[in-house]
């Protein structure tokens, strides 16, 4: 089985941004870290420089295994206090100011060089076109985002707040007892965001690969089981990611999302969660497909760290929320089925 990640040099991200330059309110820094989620740096920036994490902006999140680099904007703050902040792993770079925030979903994508060890052989070239599937990353190390996710939509919040075990919200329920939905609200908004989103990812997945079963297709493995990927060339449709407010356009993939929530006793008016209102979903949608851009072999050579194995690097784009992650996958398992 492949390798990634083994040594953080193995797997490098820079997002593609290019904030405008001019006299403003928001100084722009670049961010480059290993050992850090990008919400953990946040937070730490924060601390170190005495203000809210809401003054910070980011585009996305980005992993922990790795070095990565991506801009983010502080709100009127200064750049010399910034650029003097010693952290471990953390370094930040001055670029200018400028009049805007930057906010999820602003960068262009990101570019990806990664280091694939301990092959035996030369990979095939991937396809352009691969599933934008949700990758283990979405999930969280121990496999359970999705599952808060679910016990929030589900108004299951004594499950919840067991589920995230945050110590805050554990020592308000000694005060208040059975209060969970108090409790749930002394979690970082941003945490709960993304584990709502954690559901969502999870029951698009399912969707898609129940999809793409009625054609051509090969297997790979992620953090909650198997995907399918198709292996010829299909239509790029829309398919959505689901809402209270969800329509759907396309009947096949209504029908399957309809086969899902009634396995999982869900219904789309369950995404309103008037508890807490600012977890509401009223739903989106994500194109089946992504393109992989510049796919670029760079090198084929011994694997210095796994003995009579090969390593491999490559290079490509993605656009923003594709998961190079799964471009290695699908690499790597189409090869073995070709």
């Amino acid at each position: 089985m492949y390798i990634i990640k083994q040594i953080p040099e193995d797997f490098i991200v820079k997002e593609l941004s290019k904030p405008k330059i001019e006299p403003g309110s928001y100084s722009y820094f670049k961010l480059k870290k290993t050992q850090w989620t990008t919400i953990a740096a946040i937070k730490q920036i924060a601390i170190r420089a005495r203000m809210n994490t809401k003054f910070i902006g980011i585009a996305g999140n980005k992993d922990k295994e790795g070095i990565t680099e991506q801009t983010i904007s502080i709100f009127r703050t200064n750049k010399e206090r910034i650029k003097d902040l010693k952290i471990k792993d953390i370094e930040l770079e001055f670029l200018g100011t400028g009049k805007e925030r930057i906010n999820l979903g602003d960068s262009e994508g990101n570019e990806f060089v990664i280091t694939i060890r301990n092959l035996d052989e030369e990979l095939y070239e991937t396809p352009k076109l691969l599933p934008d599937y949700f990758d283990d990353q979405r999930f969280g190390v121990n496999k359970q985002t999705h599952l808060i996710g679910k016990a929030i939509v589900k108004k299951d919040f004594q499950k919840a707040v067991e589920l995230i075990n945050d110590p805050e919200a554990n020592e308000f329920l000694k005060r208040k007892k059975n209060d969970y939905v108090g409790a749930i609200r002394l979690i970082d908004k941003k945490m709960l965001r993304l584990y709502m989103h954690a559901y969502e990812s999870y029951l698009w997945n399912l969707c898609v690969s129940k999809y793409l079963e009625k054609f051509d297709y090969y297997k790979i493995p992620y953090s909650l089981g198997e995907l399918n990927v198709n292996k010829n060339a299909l239509d790029n449709i829309e398919v959505p990611i689901l809402g209270f407010l969800t329509e759907f356009k396309n009947k096949e993939i209504e029908k399957i999302y309809y086969e899902i929530m009634r396995e999982e006793d869900l219904t789309l008016r369950d995404f309103v969660i008037r508890q807490i209102p600012e977890l509401t979903t009223e739903g989106a949608s994500r194109l089946l497909f992504f393109e992989v851009k510049n796919y670029k072999l760079i090198s084929i050579d011994k694997d210095d760290l796994n003995h009579r194995k090969l390593k491999e690097v490559v290079s490509f784009r993605l656009p923003k929320g594709a998961y190079a992650t799964l471009v290695i996958k699908c690499l790597f398992f189409s090869s073995q089925k070709a």
